[in-house]
């Protein structure tokens, strides 16, 4: 044969064999992870439940690697960290047309996660006579820390007893996300005076339509009015350091905390007199903690701690201009507050039901008694009972056994004759 034809025939060959099979050392991307496929033999795409190994840096183990998005995780399968495996579910909940939601996690001795429970955001169970979305749903994926550090999927649920919606997926709070390219322009926008809702628009019309913007337009909102609130007019934040310098230069167990972004921005601040810190030595028994003020320029929440004295008089015990009513930022208020108050705790608190305070409490003052404002939530009666058949003898009812149960017994016992 000649030799030219046996040249082209082997090229021929060689080309079908990159063709329909593996090459060696192919990277694939996994989120932010890159990991590298193992040089091996199989048949060409077409046949189906393709599995590839990936090789874990970490102790050279094998492990299956998923085949798609589509099929989401599935039972055995190791990830290097908790994030890829999170990022991962979130990528197939969007192909498949629903929320996810970290619900519950298991520490050890030392305080490390072990075991994570994700689920869908439909999950929990529904509230009777409450329009919720919670339909008690069984879709769920168990993840065990491994002692390399990897997480292991150990339970896959994939089924899910509600209809799902791909096409929705940008109404999921999990999938909305604003790029930071549309946040410097909608903040460059904001500057120059464009009013949000046509800076909006034209964000819309720069992504090609709505549902290629990645957020809703009260997302947008939502980030153009937070961004109003760290831009303190000319000179505002400058007059504030020198006011609270010259407390402090005059008396000098004056306490002021700034807290400045990573822009340089002024987000919280808070303030004590010594008056306070004297008069919190004393009585440190029961506190309030309140943010329902607000600034009006500013729309920024003022947040004060009260006392009571041994004459059943309210008494200051600190100030604070928070950005956000975030746990982070209440975080930082009771971090700061404690620290000027020689780390005193107090017994007992009382708040309004906001679970970003509870979150800060739970985490710095561990030991504190934490209750909930009563006020508050008989404000909410009228809400929630209305539509209630004889509606103003179920709320004579109901302000009765509040205010008439001396003790916990009492009132369980009413509270269960109330429903009868």
């Amino acid at each position: 044969m000649d030799s030219s034809l046996i040249a082209m025939m082997e090229e021929l060959l060689g080309a079908n064999s990159e063709n329909n099979f593996a090459s060696t050392n192919e990277v694939q991307s996994f989120g932010s992870h890159e990991v590298e496929v193992l040089s091996h033999h199989i048949e060409a795409p077409s046949t189906s439940n393709i599995e590839d190994e990936v090789e874990i840096s970490s102790n050279h183990t094998e492990i299956p690697l998923i085949s798609s998005v589509q099929e989401g995780p599935t039972t055995g399968t190791l990830y290097p960290d908790i994030e890829s495996l999170f990022r991962f579910y979130l990528e197939h909940a969007k192909h498949r047309g629903f929320g996810v939601i970290k619900r519950t996690t298991r520490k050890t001795a030392d305080g490390e996660n072990k075991y994570l429970l994700m689920t869908c955001d439909k999950s929990r169970k529904t509230i009777p006579q409450k329009t919720t979305k919670r339909v008690d749903c069984p879709a769920r994926v168990n993840t065990i820390k491994q002692c390399d550090g990897s997480w292991m999927v150990s339970t896959v649920v994939a089924g899910h007893n509600h209809e799902l919606t791909p096409d929705m997926s940008i109404l999921i709070p999990a999938r909305r996300n604003i790029s930071t390219s549309m946040k410097r322009q909608l903040e460059a926008n904001d500057i120059a005076g464009i009013r949000p809702c046509k800076s909006i628009r034209l964000a819309e019309v720069q992504s090609g339509g709505p549902m290629n913007l990645g957020c809703l337009p009260k997302d947008c909102r939502n980030f153009i009015e937070g961004r109003r609130k760290l831009r303190l007019g000319t000179g505002d934040a400058e007059a504030i350091r020198k006011l609270f310098w010259g407390l402090q230069k005059r008396d000098t167990n004056f306490i002021y905390s700034l807290d400045i972004d990573d822009h340089g921005r002024l987000c919280n601040m808070l303030w004590i007199h010594s008056r306070c810190r004297a008069a919190y030595a004393e009585f440190n028994d029961v506190l309030t903690f309140d943010t329902t003020y607000l600034v009006n320029k500013y729309k920024m929440p003022f947040a004060t701690i009260v006392g009571i004295n041994h004459h059943g008089q309210s008494i200051l015990l600190g100030c604070a201009l928070v950005i956000h009513e975030d746990a982070e930022s209440f975080k930082w208020f009771f971090k700061h507050w404690l620290e000027a108050m020689d780390d005193v705790h107090p017994k007992c608190i009382v708040t309004d039901q906001c679970e970003s305070i509870k979150i800060a409490i739970r985490e710095l003052m561990p030991g504190t008694i934490h209750r909930y404002c009563l006020w508050h939530i008989m404000s909410k009666v009228p809400q929630k009972f209305k539509g209630v058949a004889q509606y103003n003898n179920v709320v004579r009812d109901f302000k009765r056994i509040v205010y008439e149960s001396i003790t916990s017994e009492t009132f369980e016992l009413k509270w269960s004759e109330f429903f009868i």
